[in-house]
């Protein structure tokens, strides 16, 4: 225990209930021997922009936010090593914290973070955005495209309903080549995977282990709108990859190409347009988990 944590704080995410519980966070890690110091984001790339400049001063960096504010931390990071990232989950799909069976209850939450028990945990990048969970190609990336061109504000999971139903009117499903450690694979749809967890309700690369040092990749061969409801029972059972129609692979190297750009996504953020190379770094980051947490 000991030694001093930086928490970087969005405090609007999950509606402003990191402010409300940060004083029991920082009242538990102080009774346990710990100083700790905050840092308030107020606008996208705060939380990137304090870990790149102030990452090295800390052995544990905690994001008190959502996913969005571990992956700018985590890229953040990219030239600082052996720094802890821990999350204390206050935002929408929580999707690391849901993996790592994270607490959220604020003390127990402080006293995972006081404990400093870490694991390494492959750390993938897409074009050199690194990212934790997952990456998406197709019509999930065009859902995120729609939601932050018209977001303004928090966002909730109601927030998702008008670009989901959007998406699902009005995308057309181009073809995209994917090439898994150089197997050429043609579908509609891609998800890769360094956990299993897609969304907060979803298992679409059950398989998929955060240290193995592989991507668990989903293609949907041909995507249709009349097919959404179908897929989603069968992501939301983790049985995606029964279908004849979706391929299930695992690789180090996945190229993505398509004859028009299309929009992909890491960790629930737009990140770029295709094409784009992903690849997987074996053990290159920590993460504070519970004693005991396998994969």
């Amino acid at each position: 225990m000991g030694g001093r944590i930086l928490i970087v704080l969005n405090p609007i995410s999950g509606g402003g209930r990191g402010l409300r519980l940060l004083p029991r966070v920082q009242a538990e890690l102080s009774r346990l021997g710990v100083e700790s110091e905050v840092f308030h984001t107020e606008r996208a790339g705060d939380a990137r922009r304090v870990a790149r400049e102030r990452g090295a001063d800390y052995r544990r960096i905690v994001a008190m936010g959502g996913d969005g504010t571990i992956n700018e931390i985590l890229n953040g990071l990219e030239h600082t090593k052996d720094v802890a990232l821990g999350a204390i989950p206050v935002g929408t799909a929580n999707i690391l914290a849901r993996e790592l069976h994270l607490p959220r209850n604020p003390e127990h939450a402080a006293a995972l973070i006081a404990g400093d028990h870490s694991r390494r945990i492959d750390i993938c990048e897409a074009d050199g955005r690194r990212f934790l969970m997952c990456a998406g190609v197709g019509w999930d990336a065009e859902v995120l495209r729609r939601l932050e061109e018209a977001r303004q504000g928090p966002i909730s999971f109601r927030t998702y309903l008008k670009p989901i139903a959007a998406a699902v009117m009005g995308y057309e499903f181009p073809e995209i080549r994917v090439h898994v450690d150089g197997e050429e694979i043609r579908g509609s749809i891609l998800f890769v995977g360094n956990i299993r967890n897609y969304a907060g309700f979803f298992t679409v690369t059950p398989d998929a282990v955060f240290d193995d040092g592989l991507l668990d990749v989903c293609v949907i061969k041909k995507g249709h709108k009349r097919d959404f409801l179908r897929w989603l029972a069968a992501a939301y059972a983790g049985r995606l990859g029964r279908y004849n129609e979706v391929v299930v692979r695992r690789g180090r190297e996945i190229r993505v190409e398509s004859d028009r750009p299309l929009s992909y996504q890491v960790d629930g953020d737009c990140a770029g347009e295709t094409p784009v190379t992903i690849r997987v770094r074996p053990g290159a980051g920590r993460v504070l988990v519970r004693e005991g947490t396998s994969t």
